[in-house]
């Protein structure tokens, strides 16, 4: 099959993600086993969690049901407003690593009164009220996955305050339900798609949690290897019965001075199944519902060890330090201007000056003799000019000022640059 799906791109591993019994009586026994996993893969399962199968199962329908209309229709119930992160969205977003829109489409409700005027869909005729329901189910499990988590991320944080940052529908909430849907595809739309295509471009979330709710055999989401370990795979994060898959995000990373990791994700386009689809064999549909648990726009995301190179933000702040895409682009690294600018899989650094913590790379395009100055925080010992492979994206592109001086500060940190 040809690379544009996905498909092309080097497997996931057999290895696994955790799954932690939210179910056991011992509490201490859950806040350790939450603590590994997101301390050490970013990603983990959890089962017995509380939220009825049922109201699940419901939500899927919903979802479902809002998906078969039209896209006149569904464009025309819930058009899409980047600015309060609501509405309907019709592939349209695009990743910084592959500099493509994602192959899917997807209904994001954000939990503020203003956010949702004018966007609720009318069909099916009670998604507003089946949804908020969910949304506080799932915000509840939110509250306490966060609150088992504080102790040992947040040490000098008042207990509760990282669950008591996240209300649904306040004024400046910005927790957010997203339905997603990635269409099913013959191997003719698939061959239409531009070369690099997914149906979800590596990326980091950047709220505190997601809550990722997923149907059985559906697969297609991986997670990338801890960048500290030195490994470059990734791994399947399947659907497990009755579970629900969670990730840190980037909001949560900064608040623990990096104890937690939020990781890189992805979806590929999975293999194809012969009889679906009138014209031949077809990649089947994937639905699944991420929540979001993001911090409130004034919630003060301070580090326990009051870095002054880290100075306490708002969550609105951290939001807008870059664009709606890449918030929290400056906690990695910032550059001399923000035009975006592409590279492809070798790159080549070497640092040319330093002030304070930051330190000048050259960053060059590997054969082309063109390239641009980044600034971002490296180890002093690592000042020669080396090659550097970036297969954690697959055979993507990187993109977009933001994310070159995470990665490359990532590859720093593993000693590649020697």
């Amino acid at each position: 099959l040809p690379a544009a799906s996905g498909v092309g791109a080097k497997a996931a591993t057999a290895n696994t993600v955790p799954v932690v019994d939210l179910g056991n009586p011992d509490e201490a026994a859950v806040a350790q086993a939450l603590w590994e996993a997101a301390s050490t893969v970013g990603f983990f399962s959890v089962v017995n969690h509380g939220i009825p199968l049922d109201q699940i199962y419901d939500t899927f329908a919903c979802s479902n049901a809002f998906f078969a209309q039209s896209l006149e229709d569904k464009e025309a119930q819930s058009p899409f407003k980047p600015q309060l992160n609501s509405g309907f969205e019709h592939m349209t977003q695009v990743r910084p690593s592959t500099g493509l829109p994602d192959v899917k489409e997807s209904m994001q409700i954000t939990a503020r009164g203003e956010a949702m005027e004018g966007r609720w869909p009318a069909h099916p005729a009670d998604f507003e009220s089946r949804s908020r329901g969910f949304m506080t189910a799932a915000h509840s499990l939110g509250a306490r996955i966060l609150s088992l988590l504080e102790p040992r991320a947040c040490p000098n944080n008042v207990p509760g305050t990282l669950a008591n940052s996240h209300a649904l529908w306040g004024d400046d909430g910005q927790c957010t339900l997203r339905m997603l849907h990635y269409p099913p595809m013959t191997q003719a739309q698939l061959a239409d798609l531009p070369p690099g295509s997914w149906r979800a471009g590596a990326h980091t979330d950047w709220c505190c949690i997601t809550l990722l709710f997923q149907k059985m055999g559906e697969t297609g989401l991986e997670c990338a290897a801890n960048p500290r370990s030195g490994s470059t795979e990734w791994a399947p994060v399947d659907p497990v019965a009755g579970g629900i898959a969670v990730n840190v995000g980037d909001m949560l990373s900064r608040w623990s001075d990096g104890r937690l990791l939020s990781n890189l994700h992805r979806v590929r386009m999975p293999e194809f199944v012969a009889g679906i689809g009138a014209d031949g064999p077809a990649a089947p549909a994937r639905y699944s519902l991420a929540f979001f648990m993001q911090a409130d726009k004034r919630a003060m995301i301070e580090c326990s060890a009051h870095d002054p190179k880290q100075p306490a933000i708002t969550s609105s702040d951290a939001s807008g330090a870059t664009s709606p895409r890449a918030p929290w682009g400056r906690r990695w690294g910032r550059e001399a201007d923000d035009a975006e600018w592409r590279v492809v899989m070798q790159v080549a650094g070497v640092r040319v000056g330093e002030g304070d913590r930051w330190h000048k790379w050259r960053v060059e395009v590997a054969g082309t003799g063109s390239g641009k100055d980044v600034m971002m925080s490296g180890s002093p010992r690592c000042t020669s000019r080396a090659s550097l492979d970036l297969p954690r994206l697959g055979n993507t592109m990187l993109g977009t000022s933001w994310d070159l001086p995470r990665l490359l500060g990532n590859a720093l940190s593993l000693g590649r640059f020697a």
